[in-house]
């Protein structure tokens, strides 16, 4: 084979294998996006009361950034849709806990307007600091070895 050919033959084989693995790489995206959609409104019975969805939660906590800063504190939300089956015990835990998921609503509200109300206190510094930023690190005292 001429050397022509054989650079043909490999920039198509290496093409290829880009539009493969760039295919492969947007499956897996669209198919992990549709598992997080379906694990976000997936019903999980709560004893009592009806059962609930996160998306249910969200929604009656003002669909706002404020309600996700809260669920994420809350440790609420999830990360990936294998963290459905945590979720679906801490939920009725934490409604239990309230007394019921109108309460839960109720403090998780209070607690959005509190956090709300220090946001505009806050004035010209109104980055809002995230309520899971880890913890500022102290410098070692000086001449400590």
């Amino acid at each position: 084979m001429d050397p022509i050919t054989i650079a043909l033959i490999a920039t198509g084989a290496l093409a290829g294998t880009g539009g493969v693995a760039a295919w492969w790489a947007r499956r897996n995206a669209k198919n992990r996006i549709e598992a997080m959609r379906r694990a976000v409104e997936t019903s999980i019975p709560c004893g009592g009361d009806a059962p609930v969805s996160l998306l249910d939660l969200f929604w009656d906590l003002g669909a706002s950034d404020f309600a996700l800063e809260m669920l994420a504190h809350g440790q609420l939300l999830l990360d990936e849709p294998a963290d459905l089956s945590t979720l679906m015990r801490e939920l009725p835990s934490r409604i239990a806990e309230a007394g019921s998921y109108r309460a839960l609503v109720d403090e998780l509200l209070e607690a959005i307007s509190v956090y709300s109300q220090e946001h505009r206190g806050a004035g010209d510094r109104r980055a809002i600091p995230a309520l899971a930023a880890p913890a500022v690190k102290a410098l070692p005292a000086a001449g400590a070895a």
